[in-house]
């Protein structure tokens, strides 16, 4: 994960849980074609549904489940510390982890 991708990453997120998910995708598309982290595609799957393009979705799904094979949602949020925090978590699950579902990720 290089430095230089962490802001846009972070405006990725942060423009993902907020519901701006128009603002979110430019974000994410710059960072996984920069970037070489699995978690980057997460997001893209994330976006891409809620926006309601389930051809891009399916892409980068297939590129996530390549990355990280076995990906279940269970499994990120036990990675994530964030999950703790009980305003992330309603946030995630709103927008991050229910556009995960629309795409057909497992959640165990």
């Amino acid at each position: 994960m290089a430095e230089e991708e962490f802001p846009m990453r972070m405006i990725c997120l942060s423009n993902l849980l907020l519901g701006r998910y128009n603002d979110a995708v430019r974000a994410c598309e710059r960072t996984a074609a920069r970037g070489n982290w699995w978690a980057d595609h997460v997001l893209l799957v994330a976006v891409y549904s809620q926006l309601g393009d389930s051809t891009k979705a399916a892409v980068a799904k297939t590129e996530l489940l390549k990355r990280q094979p076995g990906f279940t949602l269970d499994k990120h949020k036990a990675a994530d510390p964030a999950w703790k925090n009980p305003g992330y978590g309603l946030r995630a699950e709103a927008h991050l982890y229910a556009g995960l579902r629309k795409a057909g990720l497992a959640d165990r």
